[in-house]
């Protein structure tokens, strides 16, 4: 039975991160084949699961696995290309490893790493849960993420990317609260 379809550039950290997935379900009792083709400079692969083990409640599930997959590798794009950026021109009166700190304060967040100490933490993890409930539901609608590794600034400019226009905007919201969060402590 299809559950979804894929289309990325190369972007190895997917194709990893899936895999994983098809084991972790296997433990599960639940048996899904990644189909791999190649289509030009494009990679396609298809989601599938086995008749007996297939319902919506298993789909559902592993548009869930799925979506946070697809949040790690934003956000993890997002660190690379923009939140050193942002910092430095925020923050230039700081020291470069002062900077490097803030960053990887940041990314623990954002990658559910830290601990919740207080409600501005729970925030956070409310918006970042918020986030990849937006992504599952997209999924839901879709069936379907294509030209998933272009730049991220032409992924946020198309209409049919809304995925990476809301994570890349809680990564900015969450960037910019705990930058504010930090300089208080």
């Amino acid at each position: 039975m299809f559950i979804m379809k894929v289309v990325h550039n190369n972007e190895i950290e997917l194709v990893r991160e899936l895999q994983e997935l098809r084991e972790l379900l296997k433990k599960k009792n639940i048996t899904i084949g990644l189909v791999e083709s190649k289509e030009g400079s494009s990679h396609l692969v298809k989601i599938m699961c086995d008749e007996e083990g297939y319902s919506e409640k298993v789909k559902r599930m592993i548009y869930l696995y799925i979506s946070n997959i697809l949040y790690n590798i934003v956000i993890e794009k997002y660190r690379k290309k923009e939140l050193f950026n942002f910092l430095t021109e925020t923050y230039f009166f700081l020291k470069q490893e002062e900077i490097l700190e803030v960053e990887e304060m940041i990314m623990k967040v954002l990658r559910s790493e830290e601990n919740l100490k207080d409600e501005k933490m729970i925030f956070c993890i409310s918006k970042i849960n918020s986030i990849i409930e937006k992504i599952k539901t997209c999924l839901e609608e879709n069936e379907e993420i294509d030209e998933f590794d272009e730049e991220i600034d032409t992924q946020i400019n198309k209409p049919k990317n809304k995925i990476f226009q809301k994570v890349m905007l809680l990564a900015l919201t969450v960037t910019m609260l705990i930058t504010v969060i930090t300089q208080f402590r």
